[in-house]
C-alpha cells in the first residue's frame, strides 16, 4: 500500500504506526494481554504524537485552507478519542478484546491517511 502524502515527516510517522499495530499480528493467540495492552499504549503514544506534528504542519508550516485544517483537526480528536477510549478500555486486559481494538485502530488510520491526508497533497510543495 502506498502511504505517501509527500512529507518525509508524515510519511515515516504513517509507516511506525501502522507497523506497530500489524506487529499485534506476530503475538501468538495465547499471548499476555498485558503485552497486547502495552503495544496498544505504544500505538497511542505515537498516534498523539504524530497529530501533534502533522497540525504544525498543516496549521504553521504550509497555508492551508482553513475549512480543511478544521475538518482535519475534527478527525482527529475523533480518532485520538477512540485510540484514548481503547487504552482505557484495555484497563482489565481481555487479549482478543484488545486485539480486536488494534485492528479497529488500524482501520480508522488508514482510512484517515487515504482520505483525509492525502488532501494535503494538494497543498504540500512537492505537488505545487
Amino acid at each position: 500500500m502506498d502511504f505517501i502524502i509527500n512529507d518525509p515527516r508524515i510519511d515515516a510517522d504513517h509507516s511506525t504506526i501502522l507497523q506497530l499495530l500489524d506487529s499485534s499480528r506476530d503475538l501468538p493467540d495465547g499471548a499476555d494481554p498485558r503485552d497486547l495492552r502495552r503495544l496498544l499504549v505504544k500505538v497511542k503514544h505515537h498516534v498523539v504524537v504524530h497529530f501533534v506534528d502533522e497540525e504544525f504542519i498543516f496549521e504553521k508550516q504550509y497555508s492551508m485552507p482553513p475549512d480543511y485544517v478544521t475538518m482535519h483537526k475534527q478527525e482527529h480528536v475523533r480518532i485520538r478519542d477512540v485510540v484514548l477510549d481503547s487504552v482505557r478500555d484495555a484497563e482489565d486486559p481481555d487479549g482478543p478484546v484488545i486485539r480486536e481494538r488494534l485492528t479497529s485502530i488500524r482501520r480508522e488510520i488508514e482510512r484517515h491517511i487515504f482520505e483525509v491526508d492525502a488532501q494535503m497533497n494538494d497543498y504540500l510543495p512537492a505537488r505545487r
